[in-house]
């Protein structure tokens, strides 16, 4: 469901209107939100069915895993490739 904001005449996503989705795909909206924006929000959720609401979300934080990953696998090949130490020895030539 929609509301409407008295004070500047906005509309706002609330999860009144959508108790088909749960606690954690509403934090998952959250994030769409931020990054598409609010109007592109309502508009997915008003005009998909349930079923795509939630194939649209499911896709959405798949996209997030995979960034995740792909953050982790660059990380750990970092770490099997640095000989770093954090010190610096210094090794003196033999005469």
């Amino acid at each position: 469901m929609n509301m409407l904001d008295v004070e500047d005449d906005s509309f706002h996503v609330t999860s009144e209107g959508y108790s088909n989705l749960s606690d954690s795909e509403w934090e998952v909206v959250g994030r769409m939100s931020v990054l598409m924006g609010e109007p592109a929000i309502s508009g997915m959720l008003t005009s998909l069915s349930r079923d795509q609401q939630r194939a649209a979300i499911n896709k959405f934080l798949q996209g997030e895993l995979a960034v995740e990953r792909q953050k982790l696998a660059c990380y750990s090949s970092k770490a099997l490739i640095s000989q770093w130490v954090g010190r610096r020895t210094r090794v003196d030539p033999k005469p």
